[in-house]
């Protein structure tokens, strides 16, 4: 298919290009007007409610319960019949109308089939009619509106709009004041960790002043004195620390931010 334009000064656009356009912009669905085309049974006479859709780019407005009838059931076989918002080219009208014996399933599988070059339709309510059935009931009626295949809802303008300008204001905002909150809450947790630390060191250091060879504590700055404690980075023991020496077998522990006390070297 070769490429099209439109909406060109000096060119004219007819009613078929503005639809095809305003169908690749919006898409098909029932709109939020009315009762959204409610649906009431009554034996075989179907109520639609009030309501506004899109088809193929075409556009239908019910502004008052609509009577629909069903046929008839037969003795032989259940059947399914569909009440769809349906266009219909060659009469170039739109309406709202019961199709009847519709193949749900393979319609499921392939909305092509109710969107040919001559009629295009879009389901909201399949309505299964059981044979020999004297009357229906809501139990028969399956709502599709929702299925976005089948139909679907189109959003509104304006909550598109807002949609869009609260996601501009979060990536243009939004994801830095998220990070800068993120960095204050690690930032607050070390802080209170360390504080942690520094009472539990202050405690041991009440309860003796001059800590055990082989005393282990976690911190995240160096010891002081520094000279008296080793980083437990789990390699050897310098052999000028003696009793921790023999006490670790060789062997520094291996623990994060730990330092393990080893007395003056001698």
């Amino acid at each position: 298919m070769a490429l099209s334009y439109g909406f060109i000064f000096g060119r004219e656009t007819n009613s078929a290009e503005f639809s095809d356009a305003f169908h690749a912009l919006f898409g098909d669905g029932v709109t939020v007007e009315g009762t959204k085309f409610a649906l009431t049974l009554n034996g075989f006479r179907a109520t639609v409610g009030s309501g506004a859709a899109v088809a193929a780019g075409r556009w239908l407005y019910n502004d008052s319960p609509l009577v629909l009838s069903l046929p008839v059931s037969n003795s032989n076989t259940d059947r399914t019949d569909a009440i769809a918002a349906r266009v219909d080219y060659a009469e170039r009208k739109a309406a709202l109308e019961v199709i009847r014996g519709v193949d749900a399933d393979a319609i499921r599988q392939d909305p092509g089939l109710i969107r040919t070059a001559d009629e295009y339709s879009i389901f909201l309510y399949l309505i299964r009619v059981p044979r020999g059935a004297a009357t229906l009931s809501p139990n028969d009626v399956t709502d599709v509106r929702a299925d976005g295949d089948l139909c679907g809802m189109i959003t509104p303008l304006s909550e598109i709009s807002l949609a869009v300008i609260r996601i501009y204001d979060f990536l243009t905002s939004g994801i830095d004041q998220e990070v800068a909150r993120i960095v204050a809450l690690a930032d607050a947790l070390i802080e209170r960790g360390q504080a942690q630390i520094d009472l539990l060191n202050a405690y041991a250091k009440e309860v003796h002043a001059v800590p055990d060879i082989g005393e282990i504590m976690i911190s995240y700055a160096s010891p002081v004195p520094e000279t008296e404690w080793l980083q437990c980075t789990g390699g050897s023991v310098p052999d000028t620390y003696g009793e921790l020496t023999e006490l670790l077998n060789g062997t520094l522990p291996k623990i994060e931010n730990g330092y393990i006390y080893g007395g003056r070297a001698v």
